[in-house]
């Protein structure tokens, strides 16, 4: 686990918001500063590979079995040699699938602005009827305003709901198990019971 790495303040600043948003809309479980490497048994190893998600983060997925690691921190020190690999528009693909593929808190997030668009559009329209009924406008003004204001936030609560079916899909089409099971614990047979009465 990341202790703290010696990049310039602008990296570090996208780094940390990155990963507070993990830990706030995706994984609490998430590292504060992430962690580049890891060591995993077979038993684990295994739960991953048949997991088989495409455009997915193996990090998260390793945090979501739920099992306790070890962990050790270090510092992430400065490269002084090559060049690095992580490109830009990797780091985009990464900060979109971590939230489109582990968390439905972005279509939530539309489906409220829509709510409150549209609770603001009716309060407005109503205000805006009010005002017509009272002042001269001019015409069509009102009905234009109310449309556009009624439509938006209705659309935008549409979208979210749709986006909840998608989720629902894209959450049935992944290859992960319902429980992962560390221990089987299996009942004692009557004549195990039985020499363990012996022995006491």
């Amino acid at each position: 686990m990341r202790k703290d790495r010696e990049e310039s303040a602008l990296k570090n600043w996208f780094a940390d918001t990155y990963y507070k948003l993990v830990r706030a809309w995706v994984e609490p479980n998430y590292p504060k500063r992430g962690f580049d490497f890891f060591l995993i048994d077979r038993k684990v190893a295994d739960e991953l590979v048949e997991m088989q998600e495409k455009n997915s983060s193996i990090y998260l997925q390793l945090i979501w079995l739920g099992y306790t690691p070890t962990t050790i921190e270090y510092v992430r020190r400065e490269r002084e040699k090559g060049k690095s690999m992580w490109s830009f528009r990797k780091r985009v693909n990464l900060f979109i699938d971590t939230f489109v593929v582990f968390s439905n808190k972005p279509i939530r997030f539309v489906t409220g602005c829509g709510l409150l668009i549209s609770l603001a559009g009716l309060i407005l329209a109503i205000f805006f009827i009010v005002d017509w009924f009272r002042n001269s406008i001019v015409p069509g003004w009102t009905s234009l305003i109310v449309v556009i204001l009624l439509t938006s936030g209705f659309q935008m609560v549409m979208s979210g709901i749709l986006g909840e079916y998608v989720w629902r899909n894209l959450d049935e089409t992944r290859k992960r198990p319902l429980y992962v099971i560390e221990k089987v614990i299996l009942p004692k047979s009557e004549g195990e019971k039985q020499n363990e009465n012996r022995s006491e």
